[in-house]
């Protein structure tokens, strides 16, 4: 009889609602409890969820032996702290996306998971979606050949009410939100160390970047050309071009289709790749199987991955001149 991983949820907001259904996908996982500031919140997520229990007590959450993973869903400002509180507890981490707010940040949240021999994992749901998975057999094979160039956008025009997008203080800006989707896509398909990182953004009038163009050059001709918005919108996908072809991934940071185009006399190839209920399955997936394995960090979103991914958007703030005020 396989064991029951049992989950708990760091702050019930509402990507913790479609963490928590992803998980009812996931063969051998349990959601346990759920912990917030607010405690009538964290009962009402529970209720809804069918966890067993909920907590206003982030040390009497953490206590509980049965707890085996947590998925931190709050704001990016406060990932380091939730992150640090529960690897010191022993419990394995898989932390929203961005892990941290910057390289100092996600420095010592790595440093204190290898102190405390403990798992820890940037929630990347993108990299281990069934389409990803496909695209990266597919570049393996080299079904279009060596690839020559990236393009990756991902942008919608947010209300202003949406305070944690537009307030420096949480964070807010298109880069951390929706840019690290193509930034971290970038990387994935083209390696960790662009040789030279270029852009211009347009800071709005609260300081923090609407919209962005980046270039990633990797040397050879070879470049990724990114974009990134809260305040515009963008088709949302990628484009992988090759010596013998293209592949274009639709919605690529949730991507359920692709088509393949290729520079012959070749029709075009059209893959459908279905979700298991609404995606978020699969990121929870990978730290049950490395779990069980007693590893403690992913092959597919290493901590390596996720500073590399860091350290280009550091340097892209720096160029900007975007500075957040915890920082």
């Amino acid at each position: 009889m396989s064991k029951t991983t049992h989950w708990g949820i760091i702050a019930p907001g509402g990507i913790a609602q479609q963490f928590a259904i992803g998980l009812t996908a996931v063969e051998g996982a349990s959601l346990y409890s759920v912990a917030g500031r607010s405690i009538d919140k964290a009962q009402a997520f529970a209720e809804k969820h069918n966890a067993e229990k909920y907590y206003d007590d982030y040390q009497a959450f953490l206590a509980d032996d049965k707890l085996d993973a947590i998925y931190i869903a709050t704001p990016h400002p406060f990932h380091k702290e939730f992150a640090m509180m529960c690897l010191e507890a022993g419990k394995a981490v898989l932390c929203e996306k961005p892990i941290a707010m910057n390289e100092s940040e996600l420095s010592e949240m790595i440093e204190c998971a290898k102190q405390n021999n403990v798992f820890f994992m940037e929630a990347v749901w993108t990299r281990f979606l069934p389409a990803t998975v496909k695209i990266r057999q597919l570049l393996a094979d080299k079904v279009i050949g060596e690839i020559t160039r990236l393009t990756a956008d991902f942008a919608f025009n947010a209300s202003k009410e949406i305070r944690r997008l537009y307030e420096p203080e949480l964070g807010g800006g298109a880069l951390l939100d929706v840019g690290i989707y193509p930034v971290n896509y970038a990387t994935m398909i083209l390696g960790n160390t662009p040789k030279q990182i270029l852009s211009t953004a347009y800071l709005g009038e609260t300081g923090v970047d609407e919209r962005a163009s980046i270039i990633l050059d990797y040397g050879n001709g070879v470049m990724a050309n990114l974009y990134c918005g809260i305040t515009t919108f963008a088709k949302n996908e990628a484009v992988i071009y090759g010596e013998k072809g293209v592949i274009t991934v639709h919605d690529f940071w949730q991507s359920q289709k692709l088509r393949i185009s290729y520079f012959d006399e070749r029709e075009d190839e059209v893959i459908e790749l279905p979700h298991a209920q609404n995606g978020y399955c699969y990121e929870a997936q990978e730290v049950m199987s490395l779990l069980a394995e007693n590893k403690k960090e992913s092959e597919i979103m290493s901590l390596e991955d996720s500073m590399a991914v860091m350290q280009i958007m550091d340097k892209l703030r720096a160029d900007w001149g975007l500075k957040y005020p915890m920082e």
